[in-house]
Order: C-alpha cells, then sequence, then structure tokens
C-alpha cells in the first residue's frame, strides 16, 4: 500500500494523496513512442486516452529530470 500523505481514514478507504514510487516515474519516463502505440494499439485506445497516456509519460520525465517527486490524488 502507498504511503498516503494525506488521508481522512487509517484503512484507506477514503480519499489521498499518495506518492509515486521513483521506480515507476522512471518507468514511466522510459517509455519510448514506439512501445506507447503498440501498447495502445494492443489496449484500442482512443486519441484521447492516447494523448492523456503520452502526457503521463512526459510528466514523468520531466520529473526524472528535475529530480521531483510525482503525486497521485486518490478518490473513491
Amino acid at each position: 500500500m502507498p504511503k498516503a500523505l494525506f488521508e481522512d481514514s487509517m484503512e484507506y478507504d477514503g480519499p489521498g494523496l499518495y506518492q509515486v514510487d521513483t521506480e515507476v516515474v522512471a518507468a514511466l519516463a522510459s517509455v519510448d513512442d514506439e512501445r506507447l502505440t503498440g501498447y495502445a494499439d494492443d489496449e484500442l485506445l482512443d486519441d484521447h486516452e492516447i494523448d492523456r497516456q503520452r502526457k503521463l509519460r512526459d510528466l514523468a520525465r520531466e520529473a526524472v529530470e528535475r529530480k521531483a517527486d510525482v503525486y497521485c490524488w486518490l478518490c473513491v
């Protein structure tokens, strides 16, 4: 379970802000366009979804370059 920075419940059943592991960020950053296109084809992603995946990858690349953390807001 990811470490919550802010949470409403000790059982992780509410909203929270989570730091994405640096290994996950590095893996996302390493995805090249060819692999992204292959994934999009395999998963039948539409143009909007492909754009979102590309932006996520680019965010990860920027974070790696800046040595910055990436966070995920989760609300269930």
